[in-house]
């Protein structure tokens, strides 16, 4: 989906991913992917993906890592200019029926202007309730902790001279 954002007048691109799991249907889907961010670059694409592959060993328990075809994913990554926003809440994405495979290959990839236009953001997977996979959250999110002007306690209320001091102010 592409289109422009009113209130800036910028391009985005909103991108929806299935990697098949046949590899040559994949290299076609990464060529038309990579043309398709490449074509202009003043848009700002965000990709979310489930990838059916991992980049790193680290991705992958209870199944053989193949760097061969982790190389392909990381250079579609490289060659696009695309960030891989880091995932909280779970660690893996994807977990088999019988619970001995995890891996991570749901992502939210974004090009680099997209995170000047939004520095906050973060991806957090919830947890798995009807399906092999996590959903993901992507939300631009701001925490300013600043100290609360005063605090009450409850076992304050117990104090016989609570309400002097409230009075006194």
């Amino acid at each position: 989906m592409k289109g422009t954002w009113i209130t800036s007048n910028v391009t985005y691109g909103f991108i929806n991913v299935y990697d098949p799991n046949d590899p040559t249907r994949r290299k076609t889907l990464w060529s038309n992917l990579e043309s398709v961010i490449g074509s202009d670059d003043n848009l700002r694409c965000v990709v979310f993906a489930d990838f059916n592959i991992v980049k790193s060993v680290d991705e992958k328990i209870g199944s053989i890592f193949r760097s061969s075809i982790a190389y392909y994913i990381n250079k579609l990554i490289a060659s696009t200019g695309l960030i891989d926003l880091p995932i909280g809440g779970q660690k893996f994405t994807y977990m088999s029926s019988d619970c001995s495979k995890h891996s991570k290959v749901d992502r939210f990839l974004i090009s680099h202007n997209c995170s000047t236009d939004w520095p906050h953001l973060i991806v957090t997977a919830l947890p798995r309730l009807h399906s092999d996979h996590c959903p993901l959250i992507l939300s631009s999110f701001v925490s300013d902790f600043v100290a609360l002007p005063f605090r009450f306690f409850n076992s304050w209320l117990l104090e016989d001279e609570l309400e002097g001091v409230v009075k006194q102010g």
